[in-house]
């Protein structure tokens, strides 16, 4: 196992209010699924093994796995992809994944972009970016390099075919860029939606979407040696320890 990183992913019964603080501290934790990826490879995989316990499957916890992988990879500053081969359900599984983050992406550059800007706002590697695109049948060629290419009502369908949860996250982030534009501000105005209180804390009210990464939840910085050369370069006088401070 020295080659490896392992992420054990854990889930705990949240007691009740009246259990008090100290039984929510030490509510015990279940190990539900983990993923492995090598410390070194020359591949680009962010992904070795991935596995859900029988008990805890169908809820969500290998998409969560898989997306979790990938926000990794976005703040090492790399496009990553899985170890091949893929089994039947990894196949399946990526593939949803990889449709989801695409068309996200996509919508969120109105249609139109480059194969490199994709992989670079969801971390997924170019040829996965790329078989995806051609599989929804939005793959173009332009000026010599493979692009994106699809109407908002191209993107709506086919969301609405293949990743139906997507378009109510769509129409609220439309919502809210509109409000910022007429406001300057966005002030939800349901309770289980912001993040955190007015105080900075969390907010133990809010709604989480299964299989989804809050990346404001995340504490994590990547080791200086899984950067890459040029991000290394940079943050080469930022360094604590041998990790690189972002």
């Amino acid at each position: 196992v020295e080659p490896f990183l392992f992420y054990v992913l854990t889930e705990r019964d949240v007691p009740s209010a009246e259990d008090g603080d100290r039984l929510k501290r030490d509510a015990p934790r279940r190990i539900v699924g983990y993923f492995s990826k090598e410390k070194h490879t020359r591949e680009g995989y962010n992904l070795a093994c991935i596995l859900t316990l029988p008990p805890y499957q169908r809820r969500g916890y290998g998409t969560f796995l898989i997306a979790f992988s990938y926000e990794l990879s976005r703040r090492e500053g790399r496009a990553g992809t899985p170890e091949r081969p893929l089994s039947d359900l990894g196949r399946v599984s990526y593939r949803q994944y990889w449709t989801r983050a695409v068309l996200t992406a996509l919508h969120e550059r109105k249609g139109s972009a480059s194969v490199g800007d994709l992989s670079r706002d969801t971390a997924v590697a170019t040829e996965d970016v790329t078989a995806t695109l051609d599989a929804l049948g939005f793959l173009t060629y332009y000026r010599g390099a493979h692009a994106a290419s699809a109407t908002p009502e191209q993107l709506q369908k086919t969301a609405k075919e293949r990743c139906p949860e997507i378009l109510k996250r769509w129409a609220k982030e439309e919502q809210k860029r509109k409000e910022i534009a007429y406001t300057g501000v966005y002030a939800p105005n349901d309770p289980h939606e912001a993040p955190f209180n007015k105080d900075g804390t969390v907010n133990r009210l809010r709604r989480f979407e299964n299989g989804r990464v809050y990346p404001e939840f995340l504490n994590w910085r990547p080791s200086l040696d899984r950067l890459p050369v040029a991000a290394t370069r940079k943050r080469a006088g930022n360094v604590r320890g041998g990790v690189a401070i972002l």
